[in-house]
């Protein structure tokens, strides 16, 4: 007896199958980065007080206790929370996008230019980490949301563009910061500690939506 007749039928069905939707991993994820946005938020509001308690110092002002035992538990935050908390929302995000990218190629695959070996190296890969990872996300959002690819998404580009800026602006802490007395050091290292945070936030909030409204689409 041949096998062949019933060979190809389930050989379809299993290729046409849709793969499962990362529903426990994207809650996870969102969960995960929301935490890192508190953490962030945590080291803009340290990263101020620090400025303001610096030039109180400098002009003679008594230090107010409460000011600087605030200071003091949102530094140990900082201190604790940041170096573990976006290494591991990148590895989360990493594997949703690798998941998400598979299932957006089940829903149209002749549509993606992209494979998911790119999805991984964009973001690692010299010059083309400035653009590739917002060309994945962007492919998998419309293809995800049956829209065209050249449909313009704001959502996606501000994503990015807040993620790259704040980016820029802490690399250009370490720069601008070293040269006065130590009260002005620390004053302007106070400052740039809390200048990339609104970025961030609005980054981190922005790639929120993007992972729900992604999840939802290839829901349906």
């Amino acid at each position: 007896m041949s096998n062949s007749g019933s060979t190809t039928p389930i050989l379809d069905y299993v290729r046409d199958r849709p793969l499962r939707r990362p529903r426990v991993l994207t809650l996870v994820l969102l969960c995960v980065l929301a935490t890192t946005l508190l953490a962030f938020l945590a080291k803009g509001i340290a990263g101020l007080l620090h400025a303001h308690l610096w030039s109180d110092y400098s002009i003679g002002v008594p230090l107010n206790a409460t000011e600087m035992e605030i200071h003091d538990a949102l530094w140990m935050i900082e201190g604790y929370a940041l170096p573990a908390m976006p290494l591991t929302t990148f590895a989360l995000l990493l594997v949703w996008l690798c998941i998400a990218q598979r299932n957006a190629r089940s829903i149209a695959p002749r549509r993606l230019r992209f494979s998911t070996l790119d999805a991984i190296s964009g973001w690692f890969l010299p010059y083309k980490c400035f653009i590739r990872p917002f060309e994945v996300m962007k492919e998998i959002f419309v293809v995800s949301r049956d829209e065209p690819m050249d449909k313009f998404t704001p959502l996606v580009g501000g994503w990015w563009g807040c993620w790259l800026a704040a980016n820029v602006l802490g690399i250009m802490r370490y720069v601008a910061v070293g040269r006065g007395s130590q009260a002005e050091m620390n004053f302007e290292y106070g400052v740039w500690n809390a200048i990339d945070v609104p970025l961030y936030l609005v980054a981190g909030i922005l790639l929120m939506v993007i992972v729900y409204k992604i999840d939802r689409a290839q829901e349906k």
